[in-house]
């Protein structure tokens, strides 16, 4: 049957080839025969390194996948065993696919395939989740989900936000899910965070000493009477005493010299400025 149809379906140069080779038993043999004489030089090399890469698409269905790779493994190596396509498969999948083949066992392709579908089922269960309504729209508030909130600074504020059409990343697990506790403990990097915030006000010491008397003047003439804890308005607070200037610390930028002002240089004196 090949002896007859190769022939009329081949022309030009794989025709001379054909007529040079002579017939093929088998199709699959021909098909070997073929890639060898008119595949490009280093064609099977490249296509190797293009299957180390081939992970699967983002949007790929996993069987979509599986089929490419065996594709690949009949032009490079078809007499590979399914233990070896398996293997090649799940090293190249999605890593959310990845994670429901983890200590699982397929010894055929087949029973790949036929995973498949349930996997892309379990994704698709898994996608379907949706965030439970709170407790103004609850039923039953005190059954109603309540957010999880931090405190901050400025008061009790919400941290996860509940919009009308949740987006993926809003239905990921959040951390309070995970590690709900993770406030009580003090973590290194905290502890590093005070231990810096202990030496700041050390540090800046000599530059503040002299800023925190004027400011506190400035602050009282505009800061209007805040409330007290039941709601009374506190007394503004009169400014502190300024503390003497120590004046060995002071240079004259005329003469240069220690412990007066430019204003009281000596030198201005003397020439009756």
């Amino acid at each position: 049957m090949l002896a007859k149809v190769l022939p009329l379906s081949l022309d030009g140069p794989a025709y001379r080839w054909l007529r040079f080779l002579g017939p093929f038993a088998t199709l699959d043999a021909f098909k070997v025969a073929l890639r060898r004489e008119f595949q490009a030089v280093g064609y099977s090399v490249e296509l190797r390194k293009e299957l180390d890469e081939r992970y699967q698409g983002p949007d790929e269905p996993l069987t979509s996948f599986i089929q490419a790779i065996n594709c690949y493994y009949m032009r490079l190596e078809p007499n590979a065993s399914d233990d070896v396509k398996v293997a090649k498969i799940i090293s190249l999948m999605h890593p959310e696919y990845r994670f429901y083949v983890m200590n699982r066992t397929f010894r055929t392709m087949r029973e790949l395939a036929s995973a498949a579908h349930v996997i892309q089922e379990q994704i698709k269960h898994t996608r379907d989740y949706k965030l439970p309504r709170e407790s103004e729209q609850s039923l039953e508030p005190s059954c109603a989900w309540v957010p999880a909130r931090s405190l901050k600074s400025s008061g009790i504020e919400s941290h996860l936000t509940t919009p009308g059409q949740p987006t993926e990343a809003d239905l990921k697990l959040k951390f309070p899910a995970i590690d709900p506790f993770r406030y009580f403990h003090n973590s290194g990097t905290s502890r590093a965070s005070r231990d810096r915030s202990r030496e700041r006000p050390r540090e800046n010491s000599g530059n503040t000493a002299g800023n925190r008397f004027r400011s506190s003047s400035r602050e009282s003439t505009h800061r209007s009477p805040s409330p007290g804890p039941r709601g009374r308005p506190q007394p503004s607070r009169s400014p502190s005493p300024k503390r003497p200037v120590d004046m060995s610390t002071i240079t004259c930028y005329k003469c240069k010299e220690t412990g007066h002002y430019k204003s009281n240089c000596p030198s201005l004196k003397g020439n009756g400025q």
